[in-house]
C-alpha cells in the first residue's frame, strides 16, 4: 500500500509507480498515471530478493521502452 503521506501527483507531471503490488484505485486516486511491476509474476519474497537485478532491469527497459514510444508518438504530432 502507497504511505498515507503521498501527496496527490499534479495532472501536469507524468508520474510512474514502480512496485511489487498496489491496487490500480490508490494509482487513480493519488493522480499516478504508469505503474510497473518489478516482478513478473507474484512470486516469494525470497524469490523476488534472489532475482531483484534482473527485476529492475527488465522493469527498467519496459519504462525506458514507453518512454521512447511517448517521444516517438510527441514527434510524429510536431
Amino acid at each position: 500500500m502507497l504511505p498515507i503521506h503521498l501527496k496527490k501527483a499534479s495532472a501536469q507531471i507524468p508520474v510512474i509507480a514502480i512496485a511489487g503490488s498496489v491496487s490500480v484505485n490508490v494509482l487513480l486516486d493519488h493522480g499516478i498515471h504508469n505503474l510497473f511491476s518489478i516482478t513478473p509474476r507474484a512470486m516469494p519474497l525470497e524469490e523476488a530478493l534472489a532475482n531483484v537485478k534482473h527485476n529492475l532491469q527488465a522493469c527498467s527497459r519496459n519504462i525506458a521502452a514507453l518512454y521512447a514510444m511517448n517521444l516517438k508518438q510527441c514527434t510524429k504530432e510536431k
